[in-house]
This record gives structure tokens, sequence and C-alpha cells, in this order.
């Protein structure tokens, strides 16, 4: 499996702009942080202070031109994704299955606790100069949801999915990993 450094060097190839880094505590608190892309290291860095343990931990999935989280901020997208959620842990087998058999295969697939998140990377970072990019990439995303069943209200490209090897805190009486499970070439 790639590491948590590789995942957003793979996710971030070759754009230029920020990252986001979003934390919410466990009394709902929601603070924001910025990285530019070429500063992953320091990024997967920071994820190792004791805080980040302590939140549950989200990133922009799309580089953004300022260090602002709204979807017009959004300089450029190196993948589409889904945000399949589950149920039950029955339901979680039966999704994984689904997501293994589906075509085209996502390049990355992270188990998010209660559920997953598929990405599939594009082969170069597509940039954003109008709405219409926006809604021709939304539109992609919606696309993928609709087939895996997955929440098609997180399509939008300022959209923050949970980072691997973090902790799924939502519930406190059943702390998860978020880890990856699949990663293909890319």
């Amino acid at each position: 499996m790639i590491s948590q450094k590789r995942f957003f060097e793979t996710l971030f190839k070759d754009t230029k702009g920020y990252i986001e880094i979003r934390t919410i505590d466990k009394q709902g608190k929601v603070n924001q942080y910025w990285y530019k892309t070429e500063e992953i290291g320091k990024l997967v860095q920071d994820l190792k202070r004791p805080y980040y343990l302590k939140t549950n931990v989200y990133f922009g999935v799309c580089a953004r031109k300022e260090k602002e989280g709204k979807e017009k901020n959004v300089c450029q997208v190196n993948s589409l994704w889904t945000d399949i959620d589950a149920k039950n842990i029955k339901e979680k087998g039966a999704i994984k299955k689904k997501i293994e058999l589906f075509i085209p295969e996502p390049s990355i697939i992270i188990s998010s606790g209660r559920g997953y998140h598929c990405y599939w990377l594009l082969k170069k970072p597509e940039k954003i100069k109008s709405q219409k990019d926006i809604d021709r990439l939304k539109g992609h995303n919606r696309g993928l949801a609709e087939e895996l069943k997955a929440d098609t209200q997180a399509i939008d490209l300022s959209r923050v999915l949970r980072v691997p090897d973090t902790k799924n805190l939502k519930d406190p009486e059943n702390i998860l990993t978020v880890r990856i499970v699949k990663s293909g070439p890319e």
C-alpha cells in the first residue's frame, strides 16, 4: 500500500496551488490549515502531531488557487471521486465487492471507517478556467456516484474527504482508522 505522503503526492501531482486540511473536533469546532502543493512533506509531518489524533481530519480533494475552501477557488483537478457510506459492517462488505467489480477500476480506495472513498486519477490535471469546467467535472463525479449508489451530494469540487492514516471519531464509542485499502498504477 502507498504511504500517506505518496497518497498526497499522487493526488496533487503536477498541480500548483494550496491543499486544504480541515479538522472538526468533538465539539464541532472547524479549523482550516493550508499547504502549498509543493509542501506535502511538511503537511504529512504536521499530521503526525498529537492534535490530529484527537480530531476528524479532512482534505480538499482539489487544489485551490487561494486559501479558501469554496468551489470558485479550485484551480486544478487531478482525480474524480465518490464517497460511499455503509449502514453496517455487512453492507460495507457488499459495497467493497461492488467497488472491486466496477469498471473503470478506482486508482485508490480508502476505507473511511464507515464506508469508502474511491479516486480515479486523471491522466493530467484539469485546469479550471470557467464554470463550464466545474460543471463538466461535477457531472463526471455525479455519474460515478449514481452508478455506485454513492453520495450524490459529495460531487462538488470543493469537497473535503477523510485523510488516510487518521481516525474517524464520529462515534466516540467506536473509533475507526481511515486507511488505504487499494492503490493501483498511477
